[in-house]
């Protein structure tokens, strides 16, 4: 199966043809940082979290936050804008996805 891919801003992205998650659960991702997750963590997963927070908030793309986590690892969760265009966006260990957002 081939992938569709885009290059933006030093990252390759996976697009998915389908709303991944609600509006609303992005809305709720983006207020989730480390801190609300874990007691304590890693340099490792802070490191993480911080390119992240960085490349999308930081660099004015959109918002992100924690989408889900556990023990091992953690998900993050957000929207940022591409060529004017809000998507959504899903990171997970191995793989970085952007997919449609529903109409607001």
């Amino acid at each position: 199966m081939n992938k569709t891919v885009l290059e933006w801003c030093g990252i390759t992205f996976e697009i998915m043809d389908k709303t991944m998650f609600s509006n609303s659960v992005i809305e709720k991702d983006c207020e989730k940082i480390l801190s609300n997750c874990y007691k304590s963590f890693s340099k490792r997963k802070l490191s993480i979290f911080d390119y992240w927070k960085y490349y999308i908030e930081y660099r004015g793309f959109g918002e992100c936050g924690i989408h889900t986590h556990n023990a091992h690892f953690f998900t993050i969760g957000g929207y940022m804008f591409i060529n004017g265009i809000k998507v959504g966006v899903y990171i997970t260990p191995k793989h970085n996805y952007i997919f449609p957002l529903e109409s607001e």
